[in-house]
């Protein structure tokens, strides 16, 4: 639908995400192509403020008539952008990355269980109810670009029919002529459409956004450094085994998520090791010189600093 004060295309909810306005029966406009992704239990204005202190320097998921951005009339928005898209997967980033933080304050002994618990159930709750309307998300764009790029395809059949037509002489040059720009600009138009479709799942299937490698690989390492103290807890009585299962049950796709971020990362850096493994060789049986060897070392570290930015 869309916005009657901002203009933005928005989900179907109470209020605008956008400029925070009312939209109440009377105010809706009729719907966009755009779907109603999930039902109203997965809905992204079900996920309310927080009733404990804000940690310091962060800020907690506003209600929708709170969050406000500035108001952009329906020409300046870029056509490339999908706010609905966005808008869910910064909040699904944001509450993950929220999640983790708090099993390194409960290793730490900084909260009870009890609190953990309490604000890990919430999270849970919120990450679950974002992740199902990101799959709907990902559904729904799956079908259109399935379904243009089938067109597409009968698109470039017709083009290739129609220039063997002209090529045997069954069609003259002159009906070639004519029909040959109208099926170009459909080639074009279909192109350009599942390249943004494209853009649009590639968006929706990495959970981390545009986080550096660096920050991922970090991460993942913090991950698994929290669940190797998981056992620990149990054992100091902190923790009964019940709640430290799900928690491991709960880590474990987030665990196999950073390897298939990290996996081509980790591969590339392999190589460059071995590859400084075997300069060192060459230039302990005198293969290569002092110079030699130094020179090309550099050049494989420099290649492994910039692996990682």
């Amino acid at each position: 639908m869309i916005c009657r004060r901002c203009g933005r295309e928005i989900p179907k909810t109470l209020y605008c995400i956008y400029c925070g306005s009312s939209l109440s029966d009377e105010e809706k406009t009729p719907d966009t192509e755009f779907p109603e992704f999930g039902s109203a239990e997965t809905s992204i204005e079900s996920v309310g403020p927080r009733t404990f202190p804000e940690v310091p320097d962060e800020s907690y998921f506003q209600t929708p008539q709170d969050f406000k951005m500035p108001v952009e009339s329906p020409a300046t928005v870029n056509e490339e952008s999908d706010p609905s898209t966005d808008h869910v997967m910064a909040e699904l980033k944001k509450f993950q990355l929220w999640r983790l933080k708090l099993f390194r304050v409960l290793a730490d002994g900084k909260v009870t269980v009890d609190v953990f618990k309490k604000i890990y159930d919430e999270y849970v709750s919120d990450i679950d109810r974002l992740d199902e309307i990101r799959s709907d998300m990902i559904s729904h764009y799956q079908g259109q670009y399935e379904e243009k790029l089938a067109q597409l395809k009968g698109s470039e059949m017709d083009r290739e029919e129609l220039q063997v037509r002209a090529e045997v002489g069954q069609i003259p040059e002159s009906e070639l002529m004519v029909r040959m720009p109208e099926i170009n600009n459909r080639i074009s138009a279909l192109t350009l459409e599942t390249s943004k479709l494209e853009s649009k799942l590639s968006h929706l299937n990495n959970p981390l956004g545009d986080m550096p490698p660096k920050d991922v690989l970090e991460l993942e390492k913090a991950t698994l450094k929290n669940l190797e103290a998981l056992d620990g807890l149990v054992a100091d009585g902190r923790m009964g085994d019940e709640l430290r299962n799900k928690i491991r049950g709960d880590l474990t796709p987030v665990v196999t998520m950073f390897e298939g971020v990290l996996g081509v990362k980790k591969e590339a850096e392999k190589e460059l090791m071995n590859e400084l493994d075997t300069l060192e060789v060459r230039f302990k049986i005198g293969e290569i010189t002092l110079s030699e060897y130094e020179s090309l070392r550099q050049g494989v570290l420099n290649r492994l600093e910039q692996l990682w930015v």
